[in-house]
């Protein structure tokens, strides 16, 4: 999985660079996985994880910049 960090979003990619899904930052300040609504069928549960995984990376990385600000 790859994920293209754009303007407050990010583009999450399959490992063949398929678009997914994305990465979109909600009112309350946390990143939500949104994924493309012309896919079709079910996740097995490591795909999941990796995009869970992805999700703490960058909100570990909000948090740890905005207590460095603070």
């Amino acid at each position: 999985m790859k994920i293209k960090e754009l303007n407050k979003s990010y583009k999450v990619l399959s490992d063949n660079g398929k678009e997914i899904g994305s990465f979109q930052l909600d009112s309350d300040g946390f990143y939500y996985f949104w994924m493309d609504e012309d896919l079709i069928g079910c996740w097995a549960a490591h795909d999941l994880r990796e995009i869970t995984d992805e999700l703490d990376k960058i909100h570990e990385y909000i948090k740890v910049n905005s207590e460095l600000l603070s």
